[in-house]
């Protein structure tokens, strides 16, 4: 009999240490369920952000496509333009040579001072004035 009482006392702390092992369990359990749920509700945010972050990429790539593309019209508008400005230049150093070749002509050529100083004054006055117009170019 007393070896059955030493037995069932044993037993009984056996029992009472696998009793306290199995709350420890049970508090483990439970905070790894908690952790579990933040864990996937982080993940459910994260998803959400991601998801959100690839659309505003998304649009991002077609305003970049929408903007090259007028980038490039504008390349192609600035250089004609530039053509333009170019031509337009060319024709007005044209138009200053003629007019000092006319003006030089009429010095050679013409017994008229008066008629010489108008035309000379004209041609300072159309020179001036474009410059004025054009800022200095």
């Amino acid at each position: 009999m007393k070896y059955l009482k030493k037995d069932n006392e044993k037993t009984r702390e056996h029992t009472k240490d696998m009793e306290a092992d199995i709350e420890e369990m049970k508090e483990t359990n439970h905070r790894l369920v908690e952790a579990s749920a933040s864990a996937g509700a982080s993940l459910d945010s994260l998803e959400k952000q991601r998801a959100r972050i690839a659309e505003h990429n998304a649009k991002l790539e077609e305003n970049l496509k929408k903007y090259s593309d007028q980038n490039k019209q504008l390349e192609k508008d600035l250089a004609n333009r530039q053509a333009y400005f170019e031509a337009e230049n060319k024709i007005k150093r044209d138009y200053e040579k003629a007019m000092e070749k006319i003006v030089d002509l009429m010095e050679d050529k013409c017994d008229d001072s008066d008629l010489v100083e108008r035309i000379m004054t004209a041609q300072l006055t159309c020179t001036t004035n474009n410059l004025n117009r054009l800022g200095g170019f």
